[in-house]
C-alpha cells in the first residue's frame, strides 16, 4: 500500500498506441501506471520450472470438481483475456511467460500517496508496548484496505413488515415479494417478516482499482522472494510446502540458512528476533515488503499439509497447528500429529465434534455438530496417486495419470472454460467445434 498506486486520469489507450506500447519500457515508478486486458502463453518448458508457484493465478473451477463455484487457483494453463497490472506483467515476461495479444489497456496516474499514512501506523506500531496498541495500527492500515475492495453491489435493503396485504401507502409483503429485486425474507411470527431487497441504484464510490492494484502489487512481492531470491540462490534445493496469501513455507537444502539471513539485511524483517540472538543476525525494526521468519532462532523440524488453512508445524520448540473453521480449543485438545500425519500419508477424512452457540431468529441454542476437520480432498491442485506429492493445473505431466475418460473430460472443460472468455463470434466458433468433438467422444 505505501507503492505506487492509481489517483485518476484513467483513459483507453487507441488501436494506435496499443500497437506501439512496449510494457518492458514502463518504469514501476514513473507517472502513469497501466492495466492490461491480455492472451499469455505459459510455454510447457517452463511447467517443472513453475510447478510450486505458477504465475498469473486466475479463477476457474476445478477439473472434475462437482461444485460450480469458481476457486482462486494458481495454475500454468495459457490465458485469455486476463486482466493484470503492468508491473505483474513484466515480472512474468522475466520469468519466460509469453504475451500473445493484448485486447485493452487502461492508462492512470499513479503515486505513492498512500506512503505517509501507512509508514506512520508502522512506525507507530513500532513503538507500540502493548498488543492492543499493535492491533490497533495494523487495523488503521487494513481497514482502509478493506473499504477499496467493498463491491456495493451486495449491499440489502432490509424492510419489516407486519402485514401481507397493503395498507394505503404502507406495501405489504406481497408487494415487495413480487418486485423483480426480491432476494429473500425472513419469518420470525405469522405477523411479522423481514424482507430483503436487492438495492435497484448503486452508488459506484469505492476505488475497486485501488485494491486491485494493491492486490496484484502484493503478488509482485511473494513471487520475487521465491523466485529472485529463493530459487535464485538455492534453485533444486528449494521447494514449495505451502503458501497462502502473504506466507510461505519452503524446505531448504542447506549448511546454515540464518547466515542467508544475516548476509540478507535489506530482504527479510528480522524484528522479531531477540537481541544478541545466538545466529548473530541483527534485529532490525518492521519493514514493509521484507520477509519475516515466523520461528526465529526455532527451526522446523517437521510438516504436514493437508489442504487451505490446514496444516501441522513442528518447530525444535514449538508446534502449530491449524485447521480451517475448528475452534482452537477443539484443534488444541482433539487434534494430533498423527492425525495430520495420517491425512498426509494414507488420505481419508477425520471428523470431530465442536459445539457451538448458534442464534437463528434472534433465538440463541447450543449446536453439536461433527465436522470435517482434516480432509486429503483439495482440488485446487491435481494429487499424484499413490504420493504426497501435487502438481499444478495444466502441467504436462498430469496427462500421464489420468485415464482415457478423464483426460477427454479435462480437455473438454478447459476448452469450454477458454471459449467462454473469447469474444461472441470465436465463442461461438469454438463452441460448434466443441460440440463436434463432444459427440465424437459420446460414440
Amino acid at each position: 500500500m505505501s507503492q505506487y498506486l492509481p489517483t485518476g486520469g484513467f483513459e483507453w489507450l487507441n488501436e494506435r498506441e496499443i500497437m506501439d506500447f512496449d510494457v518492458t519500457n514502463i518504469p514501476d515508478e514513473g507517472c502513469h501506471g497501466y492495466i492490461l486486458e491480455v492472451d499469455m502463453e505459459y510455454p510447457s518448458e517452463l511447467h517443472d520450472l513453475h510447478r510450486d508457484l505458477p504465475f498469473l493465478a486466475e479463477s476457474m473451477i476445478p477439473p472434475g470438481s462437482k461444485s460450480k463455484i469458481p476457486k482462486l487457483i494458481p495454475n500454468l494453463n495459457n490465458k485469455s483475456k486476463y486482466i493484470i497490472h503492468f508491473r505483474n506483467l513484466k515480472q512474468a515476461l522475466r520469468n519466460g511467460l509469453k504475451l500473445k495479444k493484448v485486447h485493452r489497456i487502461m492508462k492512470f496516474s499513479q503515486s505513492c500517496w498512500l506512503k505517509a499514512y501507512i509508514d506512520l501506523n508502522t512506525e507507530m506500531r513500532n513503538k507500540a508496548t502493548n498488543k492492543f496498541e499493535k492491533d490497533l495500527y495494523k487495523l488503521m492500515n487494513n481497514a482502509v484496505y478493506g473499504k477499496t475492495m467493498e463491491n456495493v453491489d451486495n449491499r440489502r435493503d432490509i424492510k419489516l413488515i407486519t402485514h401481507w396485504e397493503r395498507r394505503g401507502r404502507s406495501l405489504g409483503a406481497n408487494t415487495l415479494i413480487a418486485r423483480p429485486n426480491f432476494k429473500t425474507c425472513t419469518t420470525f411470527s405469522e405477523d411479522f417478516v423481514a424482507i430483503h431487497m436487492g438495492r435497484t441504484r448503486a452508488h459506484y464510490n469505492k476505488p475497486l482499482y485501488l485494491g486491485f492494484s494493491i492486490l496484484e502489487l502484493s503478488k509482485t512481492v511473494l513471487y520475487n522472494f521465491y523466485y529472485d531470491i529463493i530459487k535464485r540462490n538455492y534453485k533444486d534445493n528449494a521447494s514449495l510446502l505451502y503458501t497462502d496469501t502473504d506466507s510461505l513455507i519452503i524446505k531448504i537444502y542447506t549448511d546454515n540458512f540464518y547466515e542467508f539471513i544475516k548476509s540478507n539485511p535489506r530482504i527479510f524483517d528480522t524484528s522479531n528476533y531477540k537481541e544478541g540472538n545466538k545466529f548473530g543476525i541483527p534485529v532490525t525494526a518492521s519493514v514493509l515488503g521484507n520477509m519475516k521468519d515466523e520461528f526465529p532462532s526455532d527451526p522446523i523440524i517437521e510438516f504436514y499439509g493437508t489442504g487451505a488453512k490446514a496444516y501441522y508445524v513442528k518447530s525444535v520448540n514449538t508446534e502449530v497447528k491449524k485447521a480451517k473453521g475448528i475452534k482452537k480449543s477443539v484443534i488444541k485438545k482433539n487434534l494430533t500429529v498423527e492425525d495430520y500425519k495420517k491425512i498426509v500419508e494414507q488420505g481419508g477424512i477425520i471428523f470431530r465434534k465442536m459445539t457451538s452457540f448458534r442464534s437463528e431468529l434472534h433465538n440463541i441454542y447450543t449446536e453439536i455438530k461433527n465436522k470435517v476437520a482434516l480432509s486429503y480432498f483439495d482440488d485446487k491442485r491435481f494429487i499424484i496417486p499413490n504420493t504426497t506429492r501435487s502438481l499444478p493445473w495444466g502441467h504436462n505431466d498430469i496427462q500421464y495419470y489420468l485415464t482415457e475418460a478423464e483426460k477427454n473430460f479435462e480437455w473438454f472443460v478447459t476448452a469450454l472454460s477458454q471459449s467462454a472468455r473469447c469474444s461472441s463470434e470465436d465463442s461461438e466458433i469454438r463452441l460448434r467445434n466443441l460440440i463436434s468433438a463432444l459427440e465424437e467422444l459420446i460414440s
